[in-house]
């Protein structure tokens, strides 16, 4: 399994309100977050920084404990939206999202996009959806956030075919809006 991410700042900013992680635990299980913060530029970047700081990742967690998390690490700041992914030890991803972080699934020429529900961390945090579906070799998985649009796009169904971080490069360079921060986080089973 693979992950690679990429963010990027609005055109004409040094630092960027998008950020991705990952970490593998030592059971075999593995957690990726995509977050966007609200607004661009240094701002944005300083509650990134605040985030990066702060947030404990712990193999016994859940995607909503996450998301409970970096709710109340977003309190009483502008917010951020973000999407969770675990993959446990059987290759079963849970995956939920609050806000504009999208997730899509490509397989064999097919592709499915996850829900993510409204709201904003920080500010108006609705109740969670996690969806779970079982990886199979070969299948993409790819995270983004509003700075690219299209992503489930018919074009993207040859991704199979690529290593992970030529997919995130080209999602990035191909679909990103020049007028928004991007992130995109990938994993490639």
């Amino acid at each position: 399994m693979k992950f690679a991410i990429k963010t990027q700042a609005l055109m004409g900013e040094r630092r960027c309100g998008d950020w991705g992680h990952h970490e593998e635990f030592e059971n075999g299980s593995q957690v990726a977050i995509l977050i966007d913060v609200t607004g661009h530029g240094e701002l944005a970047a300083l509650l990134v920084d605040k985030i990066k700081n702060l947030m404990v990742f712990e193999e016994s967690k859940t995607v909503e404990n996450y998301l409970d998390e970096l709710n109340d690490i977003c309190s009483g700041t502008v917010g951020c939206a973000a999407g969770v992914l675990i993959i446990d030890m059987n290759n079963k991803l849970h995956f939920s999202a609050m806000g504009n972080v999208l997730c899509h699934y490509f397989l064999n020429g097919v592709s499915k996009s996850f829900v993510s529900k409204d709201g904003m961390l920080g500010h108006r945090k609705g109740s969670y959806f996690t969806q779970s579906v079982k990886l199979m070799e070969n299948d993409v998985l790819l995270l983004h956030t509003d700075g690219i649009k299209n992503l489930n796009n018919k074009r993207l169904l040859i991704l199979e075919h690529e290593n992970i971080d030529a997919i995130v490069h080209r999602a990035v360079r191909d679909f990103g809006k020049m007028t928004d921060d991007m992130g995109c986080l990938g994993v490639k089973i």
